[in-house]
């Protein structure tokens, strides 16, 4: 498992824009560590079969911490989500 983000940059609209590939191990692992501490997770599956999902969203600094906010919606409502 790759701990190596490797953003590209690229000019849209006057502003810079980072792009970074996930290691789909260290997704597998977040849905793991949450599972355990919550019993449940909202980190979403990037894998299906043989197909990988493309993701987006918004990375926030808060408090020295980067977190990423994915742009989605459920098509299904359920109790975990927000």
């Amino acid at each position: 498992m790759s701990k190596d983000i490797f953003p590209y940059s690229l000019l849209f609209r006057r502003s810079n824009m980072d792009l970074f590939f996930y290691d789909a191990d260290y997704v597998k692992y977040l849905k793991a560590a949450e599972k355990t501490k919550r019993g449940f997770t909202r980190v979403p599956d990037v894998e299906y079969e043989n197909e990988r999902k493309m993701v987006c969203g918004a990375v926030l600094e808060m408090n020295g911490y980067k977190y990423y906010v994915p742009v989605s919606s459920y098509k299904k409502k359920q109790p975990n989500n927000l």
